[in-house]
């Protein structure tokens, strides 16, 4: 018996090992091939960066956004920013370039935590979170993802399982962090999901969430995209948002910013917002 658990320990570090590979030959792949880079040197720089990443903390850190209160996307600056945080720090990129703004926010308060055995689940996963993708890198161990359409299967340390995000299987006060980026506007119920939340989280865990968001006022009625009726989170839901996580003993992580700026997402196979909206991210602590 302890021969087979010293067999499966190595081959769980050889499956991690190969998983980080993967991710890191994603990123520097796509980077080298969109310079005119060929394979071979491509997969060079590869094998360099597994003696680079992940960042140490303290260089880690100085990549990272500061001002990480509640607020919207502003400015177009912020993306551009943003994005070359994301490559400074090694990571693969939202595939969505404007999307690398909230992703690192999220990112960014995980890592300023400085605990790399915590457990993190994203909620609204998909079956390939990027967030949990950043995470694993940064040599997070404790990683899970649930998502209605997600299969039962683990990659690396990421353990991906098909769930009701409002009502999960997870054992209660079981999470250190919970991540639920760009889902809340898919017509989640809010009180169910912030009452999961907090039955998942340990005291102090982080609940970090973002949504796509107005300041205008516009008529979704009858407007839908791929994933269903389309919703938009506005001033006043968000306070809605707050008031309902304070509820359930939650604070929120700043105060709170609703001006909207010069962004206007762009969204063509929905013209109804088609450039008329932006994201909105904020963080709550669980104090009871």
């Amino acid at each position: 018996m302890p021969q087979q658990r010293l067999t499966d320990r190595v081959l769980a570090l050889l499956q991690d090992y190969a998983y980080n590979t993967f991710l890191r030959a994603r990123f520097i792949g796509s980077q080298k091939r969109a310079q005119g880079w060929g394979t071979l040197r491509a997969m060079w720089e590869v094998l360099q960066a597994q003696t680079h990443y992940p960042l140490a903390h303290a260089s880690a850190v100085n990549q990272l956004p500061g001002g990480l209160s509640p607020r919207p996307l502003q400015t177009t600056a912020e993306i551009e920013d943003a994005y070359k945080r994301v490559i400074a720090l090694g990571l693969t990129p939202h595939k969505a370039r404007e999307k690398n703004w909230d992703f690192l926010h999220a990112f960014s308060l995980v890592v300023q935590r400085n605990r790399r055995q915590d457990v993190v689940i994203d909620l609204g996963s998909g079956t390939s979170s990027v967030i949990l993708d950043w995470l694993h890198l940064y040599g997070y161990t404790q990683l899970y993802g649930c998502d209605l359409i997600a299969p039962d299967m683990r990659r690396g340390h990421i353990q991906y399982s098909r769930q009701d995000l409002e009502k999960t299987f997870y054992a209660e006060g079981f999470a250190d962090v919970v991540t639920c980026l760009s889902v809340i506007e898919h017509g989640v119920n809010l009180p169910n999901l912030i009452k999961e939340c907090r039955r998942l989280l340990k005291t102090g865990g982080l609940l970090i969430v973002s949504t796509d968001y107005t300041c205008q006022t516009i008529d979704l009625t009858g407007v839908r995209d791929e994933l269903g009726a389309v919703h938009l989170f506005t001033p006043s839901t968000m306070e809605d948002l707050v008031y309902l996580a304070s509820q359930q003993g939650f604070i929120s992580l700043g105060r709170a910013d609703y001006t909207c700026g010069d962004v206007g997402i762009h969204r063509p196979n929905v013209p109804a917002i088609d450039g008329r909206y932006t994201f909105y991210f904020a963080a709550f602590q669980r104090s009871t």
